[in-house]
């Protein structure tokens, strides 16, 4: 794991490593989600941002984005944010997920901020709003560091 703080370049090339990884398995579920990495900021707190385009396969009977697939991006963005900063791979260990309005927009930002980075957990909050900036639903979680890096696959 790294020890010296991560700068915005490292951290974006860790993360849009493990994107292009994902999106060679096209019928696991992290591909499925299609997330792009849309900004990487570390000059105070570390934050991302990724980017969701809603597929018919997202939404429930109502026409709304179905609560599971808010938690999964939610979870996954954070999780992607995590994994590059300690450049290991990690663990959800706890995740609280606020639904707020009804997501029926076709297009969410996950804006992610790491609050704590230890050697062994990483916290993070985050929020999925549209393009205006109104927030859809909020999540903190936190991540189990699992020691070096593994082959995804």
């Amino acid at each position: 794991m790294r020890t010296e703080k991560i700068t915005a370049e490292r951290l974006t090339e860790n993360i849009q490593k493990r994107i292009d990884i994902q999106n060679t398995q096209p019928e696991r579920f992290n591909a499925r989600l299609n997330l792009q990495l849309e900004e990487v900021n570390t000059e105070a707190n570390i934050k991302a941002v990724f980017g969701f385009n809603v597929g018919e396969w997202c939404l429930n009977p109502y026409g709304d984005v179905h609560g599971g697939v808010v938690a999964s991006i939610l979870d996954t963005s954070m999780g992607l944010g995590a994994a590059g900063i300690c450049e290991s791979n990690v663990n959800t260990t706890d995740m609280t997920v606020s639904y707020l309005s009804a997501m029926n927009t076709h297009r969410f930002y996950i804006c992610c901020e790491y609050t704590k980075i230890g050697r062994r957990m990483i916290r993070c909050i985050s929020r999925a709003e549209d393009k205006h900036g109104k927030v859809y639903a909020t999540a903190m979680a936190s991540f189990m560091v699992m020691g070096d890096e593994k082959t995804i696959g």
